[in-house]
């Protein structure tokens, strides 16, 4: 859907050509729509999976001191509590 969209932008742009104009009038114009079509997609897929490593990943570190907590908790009241899915996220029966 994204690639069509993009296709039919870019076809668009192409009815704003205009001969008065430079070319390089022209290729601004195109250069700045294509650039934003192309930035769209790689903004989506970031924004849809933020946890990973290295440059502009967000570490799960309030997760993993969640975590530290209740393992701590747990331990100090000798309770030992089985998780609700393996390791792989399927539920346990």
């Amino acid at each position: 859907m994204l690639a069509f969209i993009s296709a039919v932008i870019f076809v668009f742009m192409l009815f704003f050509a205009d001969r008065s104009e430079g070319a390089l009038s022209q290729a601004v114009l195109m250069g700045s729509v294509v650039t934003f079509i192309v930035a769209m997609p790689l903004l989506i897929r970031f924004l849809d999976s933020p946890f990973h490593e290295g440059v502009g990943g967000v570490p799960p570190v309030a997760m993993e001191r969640v975590l530290d907590i209740i393992d701590q908790a747990l331990s100090a009241a000798n309770r030992r509590v089985p998780p609700p899915c393996d390791a792989n996220g399927n539920p346990a029966s």
